[in-house]
């Protein structure tokens, strides 16, 4: 499993730093993700040779930040229909770099958007396989992958 996690490392950091210039610090445990007063998740899904969704979390307070870098606005002209804009592209994009690792041919799905306040993401056919926790501008980010509970084939994943 550590390959899957230094790979989601990798992709984040990448993102996070070259796209956006937020570097993000990877937190030593990732622990149960707990609900938050204000959130934003982006979800897709990677179908195909393999099946698996990948969830990424962060705080309203970063999702505005990083959609502010993004749009190359300030941080008050950010409205909601752009955070979700670019939490979903961001998403796309750590979906994408994982899509590339996986042999086969693999397809992304458009992503699905969640915010609010004190809400959890429960996939109840799919377990964890990778959560990886980091904190960019003082402020939470998370990163986890999925799969179904029957398709075991990523635990075993090996480039």
């Amino acid at each position: 499993m550590l390959i899957v996690e230094n790979d989601i490392c990798q992709i984040t950091e990448n993102i996070w730093e070259l796209m956006l210039g937020l570097p993000v610090v990877r937190q030593p445990e990732a622990g149960p993700a707990e609900p938050r007063d204000d959130a934003i998740t982006g979800c897709i899904w990677i179908t195909g040779a393999w099946e698996v969704t990948v969830l990424m979390e962060c705080s309203a307070e970063l999702a505005r930040k990083a959609t502010a870098r993004m749009f190359d606005k300030a941080a008050p002209e950010v409205d909601l229909d752009d955070i979700r804009d670019a939490v979903g592209e961001l998403t796309n994009m750590i979906g994408g770099g994982f899509k590339g690792l996986i042999p086969g041919t693999c397809f992304l799905t458009m992503p699905l958007l969640l915010d609010g306040n004190n809400y959890g993401v429960t996939l109840e056919s799919q377990g964890v396989v990778c959560e990886v926790a980091f904190e960019c501008e003082e402020q939470p980010l998370r990163v986890r992958l999925l799969i179904p509970h029957e398709h075991n084939a990523l635990k075993n994943f090996d480039r």
